[in-house]
């Protein structure tokens, strides 16, 4: 069966989406594909077979004075941000061409409001900011999937920034907006690091070319991605063989900046977190490298245990408990199981208490 649909210049062929088939996002919604679809396979375009039957206007009880226009693409730029549900998003919207109110598709069906919860999280959040890495403003959305930080580059879940002035998306991570313009950073002391935008340079711990931002100390030529330096504050202090070298642990999002490394234990190629010793380019895996499974800390009363990751609520917000910084979901930390995960760490503020170099021994 097939139909022509008006945002294609291809027909569309009915497909049965089962759980196997990956990676198919409708075009409409944006979100995953599961069951009935009209797809063109040559130019990667589908759409659930509910978002080939969507009416022309709807009602929506946000916005009860006037109907709202379905449009294939928001009127001035790519992106948008549905005013009822808070997300961000480049797929199909109601419009209305009077107010410039718009929802997505999935939320102009609903018969009454649903996003309190968003609406309270905004609440003592500014929902516009200039900053300096951007010359238009900033506003306030939420990152579901696919969206990634124009400053760390790391995957975005959860209330963000996003510029919607640029066809290219330009979003950043709330947490990023606490990134100094100018800071102090313990791996080089000896000088201030200024956020620079694209230098031609590589970075000096994981060697890519910078996308975006770096920061930078231009009297000694060193540059440093956002994400690797916020894994380089604390060094895990290790002797190895007949040296005292310092490691840094780096977690899951910094593997595309590192491009493949080999274990120096296993001689392996790394496909996940890794502790990297930057002097002497010497990378470990998580697993060869003697990070113990349980420790003592002197900001907790009990022992703490290590675990790959860490997820407590859905805010898309998580602290560490003893430097209440942030800290990412997918990485390692040392947690209380005795007080019911409610105290959480990075690995390096628990590990950087031992004063005196561990010892790594090969087997």
């Amino acid at each position: 069966m097939q139909i022509q649909h008006f945002n294609h210049h291809h027909p569309l062929n009915f497909h049965e989406v089962h759980k196997e088939d990956e990676n198919l996002g409708c075009k409409a919604c944006k979100l995953e594909i599961h069951g009935p679809a009209y797809i063109c396979k040559e130019c990667g375009y589908y759409l659930h077979k509910a978002c080939t039957e969507l009416p022309n206007e709807v009602l929506h009880p946000l916005h009860p004075q006037h109907a709202l226009n379905l449009l294939t693409r928001s009127p001035n730029t790519r992106h948008f941000i549905c005013d009822e549900c808070g997300d961000i998003s480049d797929g199909f919207l109601y419009f209305c061409c009077e107010c410039h109110f718009k929802v997505d598709v999935k939320c102009a069906g609903l018969s009454a409001p649903s996003n309190q919860g968003q609406r309270q999280k905004e609440m003592a959040r500014k929902t516009k900011i200039s900053h300096f890495s951007h010359d238009h403003m900033l506003v306030l959305g939420s990152a579901k999937k696919d969206y990634y930080c124009s400053y760390c580059q790391l995957e975005i879940f959860g209330l963000a920034y996003c510029c919607l002035d640029c066809n290219d998306i330009y979003v950043l991570r709330e947490s990023c907006l606490e990134f100094p313009e100018k800071m102090q950073h313990p791996f080089h002391p000896l000088h201030p690091l200024m956020a620079k935008m694209f230098l031609t340079e590589s970075c000096h711990a994981c060697d890519f070319r910078f996308v975006g931002i770096s920061y930078s100390c231009l009297e000694c030529d060193l540059h440093l991605h956002p994400t690797c330096l916020n894994s380089m504050r604390r060094a895990l202090k290790f002797n190895l063989r007949t040296c005292k070298l310092d490691f840094f642990y780096f977690g899951i999002g910094c593997q595309m900046l590192f491009n493949g490394y080999t274990c120096l234990r296993c001689d392996e190629t790394g496909a996940g977190p890794f502790c990297f010793c930057i002097e002497a380019n010497i990378s470990l895996h998580l697993e060869c490298f003697p990070i113990p499974q349980m420790v003592k800390s002197t900001h907790h009363s009990h022992p703490l245990v290590l675990k790959n990751s860490f997820v407590e609520d859905d805010t898309g917000e998580y602290y560490c408990d003893i430097c209440e910084e942030e800290r990412f979901a997918k990485y390692h930390i040392y947690y209380c199981e005795e007080c019911q995960d409610m105290f959480v760490t990075h690995l390096e503020c628990v590990l950087f208490e031992v004063n005196s170099y561990m010892t790594y021994v090969f087997i």
